[in-house]
């Protein structure tokens, strides 16, 4: 079987704990293994699987760096621009046939790489049995049995039964209002869409073509030249253009606990309590609390919660986040108005990754931002300039070599530089172990954007 992980979201849902340059898939949420280890883990399992991840430039280094251990284990391939599912899965489609030349009857199995999923054998056993039910020309999607309304996940209206846990499905509806989940989950006649999907080759070029034509045209195109022009494909689900369309799904009903952890309240239902019904992480102390989640990320700080109840308390660096539960509605809202007035908490953490190391904004005004910086062992950064800003840099732990315009200069501990506006330069770690540095940024524009990139061994020019 092939199988492609998709792991090109942003997970703005849980916000501020995730965010597009961090999303949720790279996150620890109920383990000491990110989602997409927990993901690559599981689908590993499967006897005679090619894996194939699916995700975009900006999470490439990501991915490399999060999954180092697993080595020649899967693949990567770039989706060069959003698109939602259909276009992604297209486009992993379209590799594998053309790499592997696979014939019409073949299954391709689809994964997100950020939900949880519990116990390993039954998920297993679920699989075998989704992909005997597939080869039989079905699309077959996991079906989830429902334990809550939630208007956030796919609702299929199960129809005649084929064989054991596996039935035709009658209806697909994607996403509906409260009111109607609620309606869906009092007939008994529906499960959840778990967005794990096993696509026969010939039933998934067919659909395509019948309910996606302009999506099915590019499908053809060698995959060179499909990348090339994937920016042109419309941005749609899966789910909207072809299940909720097709005459061909099948579902098998599944009883493995399932979350695709979309929202706070999601991922408050899968975590250990303690005897208060609390979720507790970091330096908290929670008095006459009970039934919320409380989450502390920013070390050295101390929260305090005296009489209440039903709380999602969210602490970073940046952000803290208080809402009532079952707010996810308002909180969809109010993310969209962050991102929209301050788009750098929507998008950046205080500690940012990038594919030589990390930084972390230490202290920012209005026309000032200090850094610490770390760059990774034989590691660099691009040759850049920013028309904006001067800086001053001090190297506090390991040695390196900075270019500045025509100048070479190699560094260590406690050695100062200073790059003024518009010199061209770069830092280079020449040593085993990590360059760290503080960068005092000054200028009247501070913004990430205010990079010019000559040289970039990452690919980001």
């Amino acid at each position: 079987m092939y199988s492609l992980i998709l792991a090109g979201g942003i997970g703005t849902r849980l916000w501020p704990l995730s965010r597009k340059s961090y999303p949720k898939q790279f996150l620890k949420l109920f383990s000491d293994k990110p989602l997409i280890q927990e993901t690559l883990d599981r689908v590993k399992g499967i006897d005679n699987n090619k894996i194939i991840i699916v995700t975009n430039k900006e999470y490439k280094f990501l991915v490399e760096q999060t999954l180092n251990e697993y080595n020649e284990q899967y693949e990567i391939i770039i989706e060069p621009f959003n698109r939602s599912t259909l276009p992604a899965i297209t486009l992993g489609i379209n590799y594998i046939k053309e790499k592997y030349k696979i014939n019409e009857n073949e299954v391709i199995a689809v994964f997100p790489s950020d939900h949880y999923i519990n116990p390993l054998n039954r998920f297993i056993n679920t699989i075998s049995e989704a992909h005997e039910l597939a080869e039989q020309g079905y699309i077959v999607t996991l079906g989830i049995k429902p334990t809550t309304i939630e208007p956030n996940y796919g609702y299929i209206e199960v129809g005649e039964k084929i064989k054991n846990n596996c039935y035709l499905i009658n209806t697909f509806h994607e996403k509906p209002s409260y009111e109607k989940a609620k309606d869906y989950i009092r007939s008994g006649k529906y499960c959840w869409n778990s967005g794990i999907y096993f696509l026969p080759l010939h039933t998934f070029e067919a659909e395509l073509q019948k309910h996606e034509s302009k999506i099915f045209d590019f499908y053809h195109l060698d995959y060179k030249k499909l990348y090339e022009k994937f920016h042109l494909l419309p941005e749609i689900s899966i789910d909207y253009a072809i299940m909720e369309k097709t005459g061909l799904g099948a579902t098998v009903i599944s009883d493995i606990i399932w979350s695709d952890l979309g929202t706070w309240d999601s991922l408050f239902e899968i975590l250990k309590k303690d005897k208060n019904g609390n979720v507790v992480f970091g330096d908290v102390l929670a008095n006459n609390v009970s039934d919320s989640l409380i989450f502390n990320k920013e070390k050295g700080k101390f929260i305090v919660n005296v009489n209440c109840a039903d709380l999602i308390i969210v602490n970073t660096d940046d952000v803290l986040l208080v809402s009532r539960k079952n707010s996810n509605q308002i909180l969809k809202k109010v993310y969209n108005y962050v991102n929209q007035k301050r788009k750098e908490l929507a998008i950046y953490q205080q500690e940012t990754f990038r594919p030589w190391g990390s930084y972390k904004i230490l202290e920012e005004d209005k026309n000032f931002k200090v850094k610490r910086i770390e760059v990774n062992s034989k590691a660099q950064l691009s040759l850049q300039l920013h028309e904006h800003r001067c800086e001053h840099w001090i190297i506090v732990e390991g040695e390196g070599e900075v270019v500045i315009d025509d100048k070479v200069i190699q560094v260590k501990s406690n050695d100062k530089l200073f790059i003024p506006k518009g010199s061209k330069h770069r830092i280079k770690n020449n040593g085993l172990h990590p360059l760290v540095f503080i960068e005092v940024q000054y200028g009247d524009n501070l913004a990430e954007e205010d990079i010019i990139r000559f040289e970039d061994i990452y690919g980001r020019i």
